[in-house]
Order: C-alpha cells, then sequence, then structure tokens
C-alpha cells in the first residue's frame, strides 16, 4: 500500500474453506490414483496462473498442509507466507531457504527457486497420497526417490510422477504448463537420456531402465533372514523324503537278515541228497518263500530309491536356483536371461521379444513337495522361466509389475 505516510506490502488471502490433505490423509483417506490425478491438475492450474506474472510467483511450501480440499471438491493452495518471506530475505541480503522437509527440491537448500521447484513440491505432496507415508521416510539413489515399489499406480503415471520428482532440475518439466500437458495426454512424456536405476524394497533386485532396455539383478541369498527361509523351504522338501530314507535303510537291514540263511542252502543241499521227500519239499519251500521276501523287498527298495532321488533333485535345483544370481536384459532386439552360481555361468538364454508371453506369478510343486510355492513364470515359445524362487512374496509381485510395465511401454 503505496501512501505519503507509508509504504507497506500486504498479503491478501482468500479464506479456503475444508480440510487439508494432511488433515484427511490423517483420517483415513486413501485417495485412489484417478483423485489424485484430478488433484493434480487442479493444483497445477493454480501454479500455471501463478507463474504467467512478471516475475512469476514461486509458492516454494508445497505440501499436503497447504492444500484444502473443499466439500464440493474445490481445491485450494494457501499459505503464501513464503514468497513474503524470500521477497524480505532477498531485499534485506539475508537467507532464502524456505520450505519443508521432506518437500522441498535439492536446489532449495542451495536458496535457489525455479519454476520447476514447485513440481517437485507438488510431486513429493502426491506421493504422500498414495502412500500415506512423508517423502523423507522413502529410500533414494543419488537423491532420487525410490518410490516405485511402493506405490500400485499405472506406468505412464509413475513415469511422469518421476519426471517431477527429479533431483535435477534440467531433467524436471520446465514449468506447471509442461507438466499439465502431459498429465492431460496432450503431449506425450519425452524419455530423459539417462537411465533410472532404483532397487526393491528388500534391496534383492537391482533395476536399470533406460527408454529402450530394462536390466535387471536378482540376487542370491545372503542376508540371516534370507538363510533362515532357504533353510525353511529345503526342510519343506526334506521332511517327507525322510521316511523313504528310514525305509529303505530298514529293508537294507532285513535283506541283510533274510539273506544270510540263504547260506543255508548248502546244507539243505546235502540232505537232499539223502533223498527224503518230506525234507525236500521243506527246503524246496523254503527257498521259494526266502526268494519271494527278497524280491519284494528288491523291488520295494527300487522304487523308493527313484523317489529319494527324485527328492535330492529337487533338493539341489532348488539350492542351486536360490543361490544363483540371475541377470535379464530386455530391449526391442530381444531378451537374455544369465545365472551364476559361485561365478561360473551354468545357463544362457536368448529369445526374440515377441517370443515372450506376459509374466505373471505361477505356482509349481517339486517332487514330493506337499506344498506349492510361487514364482515368477517368464514364458517364451521354448521354454519356461522360473525367476525368483527364493524372492519374497512382495518382491516377486514387484518384479512382475516392472517387467509387464516395460513390456507394455515396448509392445
Amino acid at each position: 500500500m503505496d501512501t505519503p505516510e507509508t509504504h507497506d506490502f500486504y498479503l491478501v488471502q482468500q479464506i479456503a474453506p475444508g480440510k487439508s490433505l494432511a488433515e484427511l490423509v490423517e483420517m483415513g483417506w486413501k485417495p485412489k490414483e484417478a483423485t489424485v490425478k484430478r488433484l493434480a491438475i487442479e493444483v497445477l492450474t493454480i501454479l500455471v496462473y501463478l507463474q504467467q506474472f512478471t516475475p512469476a510467483i514461486i509458492h516454494r511450501d508445497i505440501k499436503p498442509q497447504n492444500i484444502i480440499l473443499s466439500k464440493n471438491g474445490e481445491v485450494f493452495l494457501v499459505d503464501f507466507g513464503a514468497v513474503a518471506d524470500t521477497y524480505y530475505h532477498t531485499v534485506t541480503g539475508g537467507s532464502t531457504i524456505v520450505g519443508t522437509f521432506g518437500y522441498m527440491a535439492p536446489e532449495q537448500y542451495r536458496g535457489q527457486a525455479v519454476l520447476s521447484t514447485d513440481l517437485y513440491g507438488l510431486g513429493a505432496t502426491l506421493l504422500f497420497l498414495l502412500t500415506g507415508k512423508s517423502p523423507a521416510d522413502f529410500p533414494q539413489h543419488q537423491l532420487k526417490i525410490q518410490f516405485r515399489p511402493y506405490v500400485q499406480i499405472s506406468p505412464d503415471f509413475a513415469d511422469w510422477l518421476e519426471r517431477i520428482l527429479d533431483p535435477a532440475i534440467a531433467y524436471r518439466f520446465a514449468n506447471a504448463k509442461d507438466a499439465l500437458s502431459v498429465l492431460q495426454g496432450k503431449q506425450k512424456l519425452r524419455q530423459n537420456i539417462g537411465q533410472l536405476f532404483y532397487q526393491s524394497p528388500q534391496k534383492r533386485i537391482a533395476l536399470i531402465k533406460t527408454p529402450n532396455k530394462l536390466i535387471l539383478e536378482l540376487k542370491p541369498i545372503g542376508r540371516q533372514r534370507d538363510r533362515f527361509r532357504l533353510l525353511r523351504g529345503m526342510t519343506r522338501i526334506i521332511k517327507p523324503i525322510l521316511p523313504l530314507l528310514l525305509w529303505d535303510l530298514i529293508g537294507l537291514l532285513l535283506v541283510q537278515v533274510i539273506a544270510i540263511p540263504s547260506f543255508s542252502g548248502n546244507i539243505a543241499e546235502t540232505i537232499r541228497l539223502n533223498h527224503h521227500p518230506d525234507i525236500i519239499f521243506a527246503t524246496t519251500l523254503y527257498n521259494w518263500v526266502l526268494n519271494g521276501c527278497i524280491g519284494f523287498l528288491v523291488i520295494g527298495l527300487l522304487f523308493m530309491s527313484i523317489y529319494v532321488i527324485m527328492g535330492l533333485f529337487s533338493i539341489g535345483s532348488f539350492l542351486i536356483r536360490a543361490t544363483s544370481r540371475t541377470w535379464i536384459e530386455i530391449s526391442p532386439k530381444g531378451f537374455q536371461i544369465k545365472r551364476w552360481v559361485l561365478g561360473l555361468c551354468y545357463w544362457n538364454d536368448r529369445g526374440q521379444l515377441a517370443d515372450i508371453n506376459p509374466i505373471n506369478l505361477d505356482k509349481i510343486k517339486l517332487p514330493l513337495l506337499r506344498k506349492t510355492i510361487t514364482v515368477c513364470l517368464l514364458q517364451s515359445h521354448r521354454r519356461k522361466h522360473w525367476l525368483g524362487i527364493a524372492l519374497s512374496r512382495s518382491e516377486q509381485k514387484w518384479l512382475v509389475r516392472e517387467i509387464t510395465d516395460f513390456l507394455e511401454i515396448e509392445s
């Protein structure tokens, strides 16, 4: 306000009826992807309006507490105090670091703010709505928030969200208008040059994604909890084999015990030479019964041994797959799967991308295993590939989702 007596600046704000997004989430609100998208469009529309001024208005403190949702669905962006604080400190030469931890773009820690700074705050807010977690609680790699394993959203929306959450200013949208156009489908999202790297929640899967290539590395069992799960899996396989092993041992002992009297055949032969009819009949009957018992025992042992061998083969197969390092590469040229154990590559398979059927979770039953186990099944025209046999269920779902999303983009 400019008067003869004073030259003051005033910030006029409308009272926004409703509750903040933070309050709604605290009350148990869990919005779906469509709702989150609508909120993003509403906030972006506000930012487009603010950025058209000269100089452009940068909010600098976009977070769930500063976005109000009214009962009739209107969205309000409130608390422009950061704008006033920035102006004041800029004029007086003070610090211009304003914002909220977890929702601040990396450049704000350097006292810098650009048009895409508010996009980062919006992305962090949307991530909070989708998960109910503060962005500061997510794992990071080179300042990039690794959110994909924790959300169930479409690949396009995930790519868009990843773009506005990029820690590098050059990799974000230049302004709110560009971000809004892509989100509304008016423009296509251009891939950044470079690659994305992130890991599964338990860090058993490492992923490298470029615009036209997906590389996955499934690490072998290493941690104590993983070893316990491996031991539990082996126990489930060995448990039904133990009775058969016991019967094998008993059978071998019986054969030895019963076969020893067969040496009495020499005595029987001597008695037979005396041409006594009763002795000859008894001796012959005894030999028939003895040979029959031994035959049945041998046949039984043979069948049980087959099952035992199958069980031992299952244990060996399970151990090899659980302790192997698996490398998967998928690109428009095709796919390649390699497996290593003890530093030796024992499996190398290639194929065309068109040969891959949709990957899904599948239940398999190994020989003698009473319960099924869940694996990721990647099937081509030639063979089936069982992946992640020792992964947790959440990591298996994560692996399936990442491969499926990439195959859908390539197709």
